[in-house]
């Protein structure tokens, strides 16, 4: 086991040839999960399992720890607050999301990308009336790439990668004030 860490949050990742499954102990893991396919594209295609644990176990099969490091454009007063430096991953707020979808999803939409650069991730939570509106963006921006999922035909989660900003961009998905309450809306599993 490998543990794979982006901030004070951590995953532990086994893989083997035909899965990549995922030790977590809360909703939180999902980042290190996410991120753990923008520094492994090989693994991209793989089934993701996901096994909540009450903690990562520490044995000797483990191989230490690897960081998520992600490559952070500046602005001109030097910040990193920027769209570029982000995916968005929103999700249907109606809906409770099971880890193994959102990931094995986002390491889909990671194989859509262009850009390779390894970026933050930003879950937030919309209505599903508002996917509509999320989804135009994606289609009218020329430098974003999105991705819909969907579960038993209804929107689950869209994706949403974009190099810039835009008035309806910043009022739908922005940067400021969106947390989601993560415990309620991912199951882990």
């Amino acid at each position: 086991m490998r543990v794979f860490r982006d901030g004070d949050d951590r995953a532990g990742v086994i893989v083997s040839p035909r899965k990549v499954r995922f030790l977590v102990y809360s909703a939180r893991c999902v980042f290190p999960a996410m991120h753990y396919f923008e520094a492994h594209p090989e693994h991209i295609g793989r089934a993701v399992e996901v096994e909540k644990v009450d903690k990562l176990p520490k044995d000797s099969a483990s191989k230490g720890f690897e960081v998520f490091n992600p490559e952070l454009i500046t602005d001109n007063a030097g910040k990193t607050f920027a769209y570029q430096n982000y995916n968005f991953v929103i999700l249907n707020q109606g809906l409770v999301h099971p880890m193994s979808e959102l990931v094995g999803n986002y390491a889909e939409f990671v194989a859509l990308l262009g850009d390779k650069r390894q970026r933050k991730v930003k879950i937030q939570d919309r209505l599903e009336r508002q996917f509509r509106m999320i989804e135009n963006i994606g289609k009218m921006k020329p430098d974003a790439v999105y991705m819909v999922a969907a579960r038993n035909g209804q929107t689950s989660s869209i994706y949403l990668s974009a190099g810039s900003t835009s008035g309806g961009m910043t009022r739908r998905i922005g940067l400021g004030n969106t947390k989601s309450n993560l415990e309620k809306m991912i199951e882990l599993r």
